[in-house]
Formats: C-alpha cells, sequence, structure tokens
C-alpha cells in the first residue's frame, strides 16, 4: 500500500517532489513489507482533492495502522507499530530533556476495544466478501484479558475490497488487537531542537522517567513540533494488562501476538505539524 500511495501522490495530485516527505516514505516502506493490497482506481476527472481523500479515508481505512501527515519538508505516511525496532534512547533526567509538559493521560475504556472482524478478498461481480478473520475473547489472550477488565467492546467491523490474502488479514487484525485492546498512556516532553532532526512520527522510543516508574519502556512518538528553538514530544506509552484480575502494568511488555502490531494511527498522528 506504501508504493500505491506514493504512486497516486506523485502523479494524481498537485504536489512536487518537494512537497513529499522521502524520509516518511521510505520508514513507512520498511514496516509494511508483511502487508499487500491490490488497488483498482477510476482515474477519470482532475480534482486533485479526491485522490488525497481516497487515500485518507479510504484506502488506509483498510490498513489502520497508516495514516497521513504534514511533517517536516512534507506530506508522507506514518505507520504505527509498537513492535517496531527502537529508534532513540530517551531518559527525562538528561540531556535533551528540558522538562516534561503535560501529565499523563490515560485512554479511556469507551476507547479499549476487543471484538475485531475484517472482511477481504471482494468479488465485485458477487458483491460479496469471502474471507473473514474474527479476533475477540474466545481466540486471542490480549481480547480476552481486556474484556475481562473493560466488558466486551466491538470495533466497527472493516470491509477491505483492497485486501485479497490470509496472511495480510491476519497481520491487521493482529495489529488491531495489539494496539487497540489495552489502554494507552499520553504525555508530552519539551526537548532541545536538535531533537526535531532524529525523530518522525512513528518512532519507537525507549522512555526512562523515574517519576511514574518508567525504566526503558516502549513508547511511540505521535506528534513533533518546533518552535524557537524547542522540539515539543508527544508519546504513547504502550501498556497492557497483566492478569484477569485487573490493573495494568507499564509499556515495556509484548503483547506476544503475531504480525505488525494506540488507538488508530490516525486518531494520534492525524494533522501533526
Amino acid at each position: 500500500p506504501i508504493d500505491q500511495i506514493r504512486y497516486l501522490v506523485s502523479g494524481f495530485t498537485g504536489l512536487d517532489e518537494a512537497s513529499i516527505n522521502q524520509t516518511l516514505f521510505s520508514k513507512a516502506r520498511s514496516r509494511t513489507t508483511s502487508i499487500q493490497s491490490n488497488t483498482v482506481i477510476n482515474a477519470g476527472g482532475g480534482n486533485n482533492a479526491s485522490t488525497i481523500s481516497f487515500i485518507e479515508g479510504t484506502l488506509c481505512a483498510s490498513f489502520p495502522m497508516i495514516s497521513m501527515v504534514w511533517e517536516g519538508n512534507g506530506y508522507g505516511p506514518v505507520v504505527i507499530d509498537r513492535n517496531a525496532p527502537v529508534s532513540y534512547v530517551l531518559d527525562v533526567d538528561q540531556w535533551p530533556v528540558l522538562g516534561r509538559l503535560s501529565g499523563v493521560t490515560e485512554t479511556p475504556k469507551n476507547k479499549v476495544y476487543n471484538d475485531f472482524q475484517l472482511h477481504f478478498q471482494y468479488n465485485a461481480m458477487q458483491d460479496l466478501y469471502g474471507g473473514m478473520v474474527i479476533r475477540n475473547h474466545t481466540n486471542n489472550n490480549l481480547c480476552n484479558i481486556s474484556a475481562t477488565n473493560c466488558g466486551v467492546r466491538q470495533y466497527s467491523p472493516i470491509e477491505s475490497p483492497y485486501i485479497q490474502d490470509t496472511g495480510t488479514a491476519g497481520v491487521v487484525a493482529d495489529w488491531l488487537t495489539a494496539h487497540l485492546s489495552q489502554p494507552k498512556l499520553l504525555v508530552e516532553y519539551q526537548c532541545e531542537g536538535v531533537m526535531y532532526l532524529k525523530v518522525t512520527t512513528g518512532d519507537n522510543i525507549e522512555l526512562t522517567d523515574p517519576e511514574f516508574g518508567w525504566d526503558s519502556v516502549i513508547a511511540t512518538v505521535v506528534g513533533v513540533k518546533y518552535k524557537s528553538g524547542t522540539c515539543t514530544l508527544s508519546l504513547c506509552v504502550w501498556q497492557t494488562y497483566f492478569g484477569l484480575g485487573g490493573g495494568s502494568a507499564s509499556g515495556n511488555q509484548r503483547s506476544g501476538v503475531s504480525g505488525n502490531v494506540m488507538m488508530q494511527a490516525g486518531a494520534f498522528a492525524g494533522g501533526q505539524s
């Protein structure tokens, strides 16, 4: 899907090469090697806005780990993956951190889901989907733990005409499970301006903040802003319920599910500058 997005942005929008963030496209491509998409587009008309609308509102809906942002020198995709390699190690008591700008906010329970359905292998002649992947408390440990703590909460079923293979469908379902079935923590830090050059939205950081008892927890950059020589980092700190009895552990715990594994990417990354 990243190559398809690149093709559409380059050939069917008003953006030139200088307006395309090559770094974001390169990072996104490296994080989506296990997913495939098949897209047929009616290229009639010359409305540039419709191409952007298709990418952000239609194609990315089938791949919720992908969102589009304007960042740095241009437009590009961001792939959220809590299991992607760490890009930077950050200790809030050391340079380049200047201080914390916000308290820690936990996502509410009504933003946690544990029942997912993905319909794929669309047959246009018969107007039906030939495949379906389900992740819920009956077949997934994370969903079971989430349902025990939050109750059964269904995510709106995804109907994707662009996913044809079972492997890609499984990766998308596993991503939904790993990123949406558990609560997340949001926090902002003010850093030296040099951080603006070191990370981009979607990068994972190994974060240490003794005040919250975080020791090398995994956090994902969901916003990067530069102003007056300083850089503001908005971070999503991942956490996982440690047991059926309730409570939660810090974000350095891994989910243990397969495939590429925040809230839907666009909810955090979309619109950040």
